[in-house]
């Protein structure tokens, strides 16, 4: 009687090539949706609050005839709870000491339970308070916006008010950017990713 083997066959160095590069692209996919997926949520903190600031704004204009002045400007040094962005997370603890008006985001009714990432500000002022005048720049690194153009061209006649939130959200020193006005309902978005 005659024994039959068979020969054992190993994995050949192609297919072992192949299952790597198989696995590389996989993992490189994953990071980049993983990233993307980092940076939209970073994005939807910044346009969560901003809708949050712009209707307690509207909420106090109901109250008291006038929007709030809470920040001097909306460019670095002025954002709570952070002067200046950066790629960290900040608490929202206490308000913003060098604001226009202290506590100006409490009387918004404006707050977060969690850590933010951007920093807020929102300026406001009437028909003798021109937001171009008043250095009212939106994304100091990206382009600034000018607001007559946003109120389509119209004088300023009435009140009116400005809500932006910047942050370095991946590290590389500029700034991603959302704003909002009392001009109309649309949103900004500058630089998302950055």
């Amino acid at each position: 009687m005659q024994v039959v083997r068979r020969a054992r066959r190993g994995i050949t160095l192609v297919e072992l090539m192949i299952v790597v590069a198989i696995i590389g692209v996989l993992a490189v996919l994953a990071t980049v949706g993983y990233g993307k997926w980092v940076s939209s949520s970073k994005m939807a903190e910044a346009t969560n609050m901003v809708a949050a600031i712009r209707n307690g704004q509207e909420n106090y204009f109901s109250q008291a005839g006038k929007y709030l002045d809470v920040s001097k400007t909306l460019g670095t040094g002025d954002l709570f709870p952070a002067k200046t962005p950066t790629d960290a997370k900040v608490p929202w603890v206490g308000d913003c000491s060098w604001c226009s008006t202290v506590g100006g985001f409490q009387k918004l009714g404006v707050k977060s339970d969690k850590p933010v990432y951007f920093g807020y500000a929102t300026v406001a002022g009437d028909e003798t308070k021109d937001p171009d005048a008043r250095g009212a720049v939106f994304n100091e690194k990206g382009s600034p916006v000018k607001w007559a153009n946003e109120a389509a061209g119209v004088p300023f006649t009435k009140p009116w008010f400005i809500v932006a939130a910047l942050a370095d959200t991946n590290g590389n020193g500029k700034y991603a950017g959302v704003c909002a006005t009392s001009f109309g309902t649309r949103m900004i978005v500058d630089n998302e990713g950055e």
